[in-house]
Formats: structure tokens, sequence, C-alpha cells
């Protein structure tokens, strides 16, 4: 019997413990941090510049025509290497079928005028049905921890 008291007395101990864990309130970073994909990012070996390009897919699925197709929103998260690293993220449009396709430059060292360059391709909808739903478009992305720039190539 004093085994038994002794088992309930160290379970409900353990159930009086326990604490709840607070909840993110905001809605945006709630569904990064529970739909992101990570489609790139920059090793210390390769660049001054630490980067990574994340995107965010929208729920949801195509209903007959391409623009009913779910869109995703690209993050592109730049920063020093370091204890107390500056650190900046930069938000591209929605579009469809954001994909990360290659890295273009790399910087050696930190500074306004240096970036990593990548290459981004997204679908946008065709004119023409006909030879197919989608049209690739393509974007250079400069970005440091300074600012970001982009540009249709």
């Amino acid at each position: 019997m004093k085994l038994l008291s002794f088992a309930l007395i160290l379970l409900f101990s353990n159930l009086a413990s326990a604490e709840e864990i607070a909840q993110i309130k905001n809605q945006e970073l709630a569904n990064v941090l529970a739909n992101f994909q990570v489609l790139a990012k920059v090793d210390h070996k390769d660049s001054a510049i630490r980067v990574q390009i994340v995107e965010v897919m929208d729920d949801g699925e195509c209903d007959g025509v391409p623009q009913t197709c779910p869109k995703s929103v690209i993050y592109v998260t730049a920063s020093e290497y370091g204890e107390y690293p500056q650190q900046k993220t930069f938000k591209l449009p929605k579009k469809h079928g954001w994909e990360f396709v290659e890295w273009v430059t790399f910087t050696d060292y930190e500074g306004p005028d240096n970036y990593v360059e990548l290459k981004l391709k997204a679908q946008v909808p065709n004119i023409d049905f006909s030879d197919s739903w989608w049209k690739d478009e393509y974007y250079l992305i400069k970005v440091n921890f300074h600012n970001a720039q982009w540009e249709k190539l």
C-alpha cells in the first residue's frame, strides 16, 4: 500500500509541474514557421555574408485556371557571421512556383556595396493557354545585411 501511495504522489507531482507553452500571436510569423522550406543557403566557406532563401507556400490547390493556383512568398535573410551578427530579412512578392536557380556571385568581405547575388525563377500565367499554363520569369537578387535589390531578367 505504501508503494502505491508513493507512486500516486510521484504521478501527481509530475502533473502539477507541467507549464503552458507560450503561443505565438503574430499570425504571419506562425505561418512562416509552420510552412517554410529552405530553398538554398550560403555556407561560411563560400561567402562573408550568410544568406538563406526561404519559401512559404499558400494553402490551397489549382481550380481549373492558373490564376487560382496557390502562390508563395520568398524570404531572403542576410547575416554577418559572429557573436552579435547584424541580420536582415527581405520579402519578395507572392508569385507562382518560385524556384532557386543558382548562386551568381559571393563576396569575400562585408560592405554596403558587396552583395551575394542569386537567380530565382517564378511562373506567371500565359496569355494563351493553348501552349502551356505557365511561362518562366527569371530574377536577379542582390543581397547583403544592409539592403536587397531585385530585377527581372
